[in-house]
């Protein structure tokens, strides 16, 4: 073999090898032309939402869709959406206390020491038996002045009467009994005001007229009566204690009918009335569960003001205790009937499913498609929710197998993926 043989052999070889590289080259080329190319236009798809879904709410609006077999198996149940006042419990803690014209405060009027007690706490008394009795000096002195005015008038009385004879006769003046009349006509006055300043000290109208009549004889003791039916509460005094006028000396108590007082946020106030029913009952039993006890009543009243102790407002109930229940001074806890001052929307607190702070329901569009949709909740209740946007009335939700709704939705969102 030659040297040209050999030569030509190596120029054919290299020729093919170029050959190939051109090729690899070219395809190499060609496919990364056709990845870096723009992607067709895919036109927008217009997903509407229902007139009740706006703004955000409709990015999360979500479909889900069931086979007969599931739709059977489930068994749904379902709740139209009414527009309508509506009326829900409320409740909020209280507390009882006397009622009022059921409780009094017995005070002294005079200076004075107590020598007698005649009924001691926790007796039951009724209105116009005697509680205390104390010696005055001061009563002694208001008894004797009005003895004193009581025996002037008379005086003049009879003055006047003589002097009238003596007049008509001629034998005196008639500026004497001018002077006697304008006497008297003082001294009637004396006597109105010393009886007025008795009856004030508790002197009844009989005691006084036993006086009159020198029936009785007056001494510096002062007596004072119940000026209610009731309880002996607390004493404030002992035997032998000296006292000041208008000191408290002890209270009674009629707890037949008590004032129970329910705290109420000032948010709620506008959802109650004067009227609303109100059920009172034990906060606890010594269990810990609620107590079993409960009456039945209804608010009297709604003070105006906020209460700067507990923050709140003060809804007053009075009530006839049963048993002697409730207590006065016991906490109690209170369920009112609020009512919705217009028309709303609530649904069962069963068809709300919550997200985080998102709130949805499953609204249904036929017997085999549901809409995740959003929804705004104005207030929560206790079983119930007022809804104030997400809703329109007639449309159904459920409220049953929300779990298993949601349940599907998810796995169809992981299909999708």
């Amino acid at each position: 073999m030659n040297l040209y043989s050999v030569s030509e052999d190596l120029m054919k070889q290299l020729k093919k090898v170029i050959i190939k590289f051109l090729k690899l080259t070219v395809t190499a080329l060609l496919l990364f032309t056709a990845c870096s190319g723009e992607p067709e236009p895919v036109d927008d798809l217009d997903v509407s939402s229902p007139p009740s879904v706006t703004g955000d709410q409709a990015l999360s609006v979500k479909q889900v869709s069931l086979t007969e077999k599931q739709a059977s198996d489930l068994s749904i149940e379902h709740y139209r959406v009414t527009r309508q006042l509506f009326s829900y419990p409320m409740t909020v803690p209280g507390i009882v206390v006397a009622a009022p014209e059921h409780i009094a405060v017995v005070s002294t009027p005079v200076d004075g020491r107590i020598t007698k007690i005649f009924a001691h706490e926790g007796e039951e008394i009724r209105k116009g038996e005697p509680l205390l009795e104390m010696e005055s000096l001061e009563f002694a002195e208001l008894a004797a002045n009005y003895l004193e005015a009581l025996a002037e008038r008379a005086y003049l009385e009879q003055q006047v009467q003589r002097l009238s004879t003596l007049v008509e006769r001629k034998i005196s003046p008639q500026s004497s009994l001018d002077r006697a009349a304008a006497d008297l006509s003082r001294a009637s006055t004396r006597v109105r005001a010393t009886r007025a300043r008795l009856s004030a000290v508790g002197i009844d109208e009989q005691q006084l007229a036993a006086w009159e009549n020198m029936q009785e004889n007056e001494n510096a003791t002062l007596i004072l009566y119940a000026p209610i039916d009731g309880k002996i509460n607390h004493h404030m005094i002992d035997l032998g204690s000296a006292v000041n006028a208008n000191n408290m000396l002890l209270d009674i108590v009629d707890n037949r009918e008590v004032l129970v007082r329910g705290f109420i946020d000032p948010a709620d106030i506008p959802f109650l009335q004067v009227g609303a029913k109100a059920v009172i009952s034990q906060r606890t039993n010594r269990e810990g569960s609620q107590g079993a006890m409960s009456v039945n009543s209804e608010i009297t009243s709604i003070q105006p003001g906020l209460d700067q102790e507990n923050r709140a407002i003060i809804a007053n109930s009075q009530v006839e205790t049963v048993d002697q229940w409730p207590v006065i001074g016991q906490s109690v806890r209170i369920e009112y009937e609020a009512n919705t001052r217009s028309e709303v929307i609530a649904i069962p607190m069963d068809a709300i499913q919550f997200e985080g702070q998102n709130a949805t329901v499953f609204v249904k569009i036929d017997d085999l498609n549901y809409e995740n949709r959003p929804i705004e909740i104005d207030r929560l209740l206790t079983d119930s929710a007022i809804v104030s946007s997400g809703l329109t009335e007639g449309e159904e939700i459920a409220v049953t197998q929300i779990f298993s709704l949601k349940a599907l939705g998810k796995f169809e969102e992981f299909a999708e993926d």
